[in-house]
């Protein structure tokens, strides 16, 4: 077993320090090269949190939009972007893979080999803009080095507030690295000294229907939840439920009618859901996370399929 050196400061410790800043302090300032500010707050807790992050730049000169077919030419002025873009970047794993490989989820490709086999980039923006965002080696650069310091993802422009933040881990425990945090700030200061500046275009940002569709999908089966018991007692028949002072039970033995029409519903309502199930699985794909979504959405039909089944039963008798 490894020993912990009590010396070893943690990366929240390491941060205060480049901020010159005491023991306590949890919220903070590290300015670097050019007066670049990375805003530090940890919150400890029963889950400690840690968010770091610094301002996307949106000085510049004439704004411009991106053209079709956009290849790393060199140009002048802010970006015109739907504002937030929500590109959030992290280490490509072999799922990301696979779910590329059959098709399902698809990935915009910068065109550096070696950046596209490292970072997968999770985004709903076209692709010539994210090219023209990530245009920089320098920046491409500062993702890999940020993405190596154990950081789960680095989110540009993910909310209204114009950031680049930082997803962490190991945060509060001894390390024997102790130049993580000096890395992690030099590394996300260059990278917003790459990225070019952006300005909101006005348009809407694209949005995510199948992340919104699961979403609807899984609150539709927690109601379920909440609604097939008291329709399962509410309505039994009578003799079928016996109460005492700890609440109430349902008699399968007191009769045919109290479970089988239950179990008929359910598993009718099992059957019922495969042609939908069948239809998402080829219907949703096409977008970063569409592998995620279609999980969700087909575990979310069969539960749904399966209470409105029991349901159907207790209500047709």
């Amino acid at each position: 077993m490894t020993r912990i050196d009590p010396s070893h400061k943690t990366l929240v410790e390491q941060l205060r320090a480049l901020a010159s800043v005491s023991a306590d302090t949890n919220e903070f300032d590290i300015v670097k090269d050019e007066g670049r500010i990375i805003h530090v707050r940890f919150s400890p807790g029963s889950t400690d949190s840690l968010d770091v992050k610094t301002a996307i730049s949106e000085k510049g000169a004439t704004p411009r939009f991106v053209q079709a077919g956009y290849r790393h030419s060199r140009r002048e002025g802010p970006l015109l972007v739907p504002r937030p873009m929500t590109l959030v970047l992290r280490k490509e794993t072999a799922s990301n893979r696979q779910g590329k490989a059959d098709g399902v989820d698809r990935e915009i490709q910068t065109g550096d080999s070696d950046f596209d086999d490292a970072v997968f980039i999770d985004t709903l923006i076209g692709d010539d803009l994210v090219r023209a965002v990530l245009a920089s080696p320098d920046a491409r650069a500062a993702i890999l080095s940020l993405l190596a310091d154990n950081c789960y993802a680095i989110r540009i422009d993910d909310t209204s507030a114009g950031n680049i933040s930082l997803d962490l881990v190991e945060f509060t425990r001894p390390a024997p690295d102790q130049e993580r945090g000096a890395r992690i700030a030099s590394a996300l200061a260059r990278l917003a000294a790459s990225l070019p500046p952006i300005r909101a275009s006005g348009e809407a940002p694209p949005a995510d229907t199948q992340s919104q569709a699961a979403t609807a999908g899984c609150a539709l089966g927690l109601l379920g939840l909440v609604v097939t018991p008291m329709v399962i007692y509410g309505l039994a028949p009578s003799g079928c439920v016996e109460s005492d002072g700890e609440g109430s039970s349902l008699v399968c033995s007191a009769g045919p009618a109290c479970c089988e029409p239950l179990w008929i519903g359910f598993f009718v309502g099992i059957l019922l859901s495969l042609p939908v199930m069948f239809v998402l699985h080829r219907i949703v794909r096409g977008r970063p996370n569409s592998s995620t979504s279609r999980f969700v959405l087909q575990c979310a039909t069969l539960a749904v399929f399966a209470e409105l089944g029991i349901v159907a039963s207790r209500l047709w008798r």
